[in-house]
């Protein structure tokens, strides 16, 4: 549909179905109808995201890509946080009309979106041949059998995790824990409400371009990420030129520079080591072994990864059920 009629109209439709499926739950009177807005407003929201990551890339430059999407998922985060607990200040299981009026709101938020995209510029489509036109085939994506796995891998954790977070978690804890609808929408505004105290947290961006100009470090990491977390930053164009002149293929190159900072931020301080994936520079036979797919962490690394992540969930789950009667 983004190829065919454009992302913003492809986004606007997508928004006109989730309107129309949260819209019209206050008027179930039986399941099947339940059933059936929930798979329209399902269909908007599958079409959402891609449409509007689409439509952002075609408005912004590659220079202001990393900016826009990073924005982009910090207000996504922030939508859900004021929504849960718009809801859980409006809706009450004792007073059910309170519910008709959230979903209003609801279905509002989303017309509203609409609206303000008419003052958005509509972007100019690419010219598409019929010799590009020839090449894309969901065939050929078929064939693509690491992003059928990434596919899966999504599926499996959506399926296992945030469908079971945001459809389990408010009643369990309401009958449970004795939990207000109040204190529901406070626990998804505040996540950190949920995670237990001091808890590990590290993340990986890959940005456009390196913070600090001409190098060839091709990643760099902040903070005591050991002992309590912090950021690494893999830069792709350095990336790029380091394959371009290392004669190596830039994608697996990419996944070792990020296996590097990762390693940074999983291992003891000093992180580094005389030989495997955590030399500070890779020398001949290392990109030999990195072409092949055979460069590695030590042993040593291995298990000390091993037992950092494991202690990490079991930190994890022990803070959850502390929390819990």
């Amino acid at each position: 549909m983004v190829d065919r009629i454009g992302p913003r109209t492809t986004l606007m439709a997508s928004l006109a179905l989730l309107a129309a499926g949260y819209g019209g739950f206050p008027f179930v009177r039986h399941p099947w109808q339940a059933l059936v807005l929930a798979a329209i407003a399902g269909a908007g929201n599958g079409g959402f995201a891609p449409s509007h990551s689409s439509l952002l890339a075609a408005l912004t430059s590659r220079e202001q890509r990393t900016a826009a999407y990073a924005l982009q998922r910090a207000t996504d985060n922030l939508g859900f946080g004021v929504g849960g607990l718009a809801g859980g200040l409006i809706a009450t299981t004792r007073v059910p009309e309170s519910f008709t009026l959230l979903f209003a709101l609801d279905a509002g938020t989303f017309i509203a979106f609409i609206a303000l995209l008419a003052f958005v510029p509509k972007p100019t489509a690419p010219a598409i041949t019929a010799a590009i036109r020839a090449t894309g085939r969901y065939a050929t994506v078929l064939r693509d059998r690491a992003f059928l796995w990434l596919l899966v891998v999504v599926a499996v954790l959506v399926a296992a995790a945030y469908a079971q977070i945001s459809t389990v978690l408010p009643p369990f804890v309401k009958e449970h824990a004795s939990v207000s609808e109040a204190g529901i929408g406070v626990t998804w505004m505040d996540p950190a409400a949920v995670e237990p105290a001091g808890a590990f947290a590290i993340q990986l961006l890959i940005r456009t371009r390196a913070i600090n100009g001409s190098g060839s470090v091709m990643g760099t990491t902040i903070g005591d990420a050991h002992e309590t977390g912090g950021s690494a930053f893999v830069y792709y164009d350095r990336v790029l030129q380091s394959a371009h002149e290392r004669e190596q293929d830039a994608a697996r190159l990419l996944a070792y520079a990020i296996a590097h900072e990762m390693g940074h931020l999983l291992l003891p301080p000093p992180a580094h080591s005389p030989s495997g994936i955590m030399r500070p520079e890779w020398d001949g036979d290392d990109l030999r072994h990195i072409a092949s797919g055979s460069l590695q962490f030590t042993a040593v690394q291995v298990n000390a990864i091993r037992a950092k992540v494991s202690g990490c969930c079991a930190a994890a789950v022990a803070g959850t059920s502390a929390g819990l009667p």
